[in-house]
């Protein structure tokens, strides 16, 4: 594998504790189920592999990916793997899946299955300036001077990543290495917009 291909880490893992009732990411959001909004963006993107990380109700959650976005995988471009520790929290999904991907890749980006209006131009758009732009460890979109996701990882912090736990996700080595950050500002609250409760949908 080339240092130049991506992964994709698609988190479907969490429980949904603050939605209330129900698997948040099994919601109907305009027609499809949440997570498939997500998935469905990263296939239509630059990703040169898609690795989903499932957790809570995964037999559940896989299914769904499937029904609606099954040629993908018939590909080896589109893994899934269960993170049976999905209650530690996202830190512990994030090193779980770190786990499962080639470490001779170049660049992880973190996508969260919670965020379905993250579209391909914008994941693409990220790919892009990490590829034109390639010393930095990570690279972050902003709206409005506010950070948002999904943010790419470069494989110099696969070993730290690779040790997350907790709910904290990739956070405090952001905070770590600020000076390597590079912000990436889009004109879309996309980037910031997440379903946390029911009213949310």
């Amino acid at each position: 594998m080339k240092k130049n291909m991506l992964t994709s880490v698609l988190l479907v893992a969490g429980s949904s504790r603050r939605f209330g009732s129900g698997n948040k990411l099994l919601q109907n959001w305009k027609g499809l189920p949440l997570c498939v909004h997500a998935l469905n963006s990263l296939i239509e993107s630059q990703s040169d592999n898609i690795l989903i990380v499932t957790g809570y109700q995964h037999e559940l959650v896989q299914t769904a990916l499937i029904t609606h976005c099954e040629p993908a995988f018939t590909t080896r471009r589109v893994r899934v793997v269960h993170n049976h520790a999905f209650n530690d929290g996202m830190g512990s999904s994030i090193a779980f899946g770190m786990h499962q991907v080639d470490q001779s890749t170049g660049a992880v980006l973190v996508c969260l299955g919670d965020m379905p209006n993250v579209s391909p131009e914008i994941i693409d758009a990220l790919i892009a300036t990490w590829q034109e732009n390639p010393d930095f460890l990570a690279y972050v979109p902003t709206f409005a001077d506010e950070r948002g996701n999904p943010v790419l990882l470069s494989s110099e912090l696969f070993d730290e990543l690779g040790k997350l736990t907790g709910d904290r996700g990739a956070k405090d080595l952001l905070t770590k290495n600020q000076r390597r950050v590079l912000p990436v500002p889009f004109t879309t609250e996309a980037i910031r917009f997440d379903i946390d409760a029911q009213s949310d949908l």
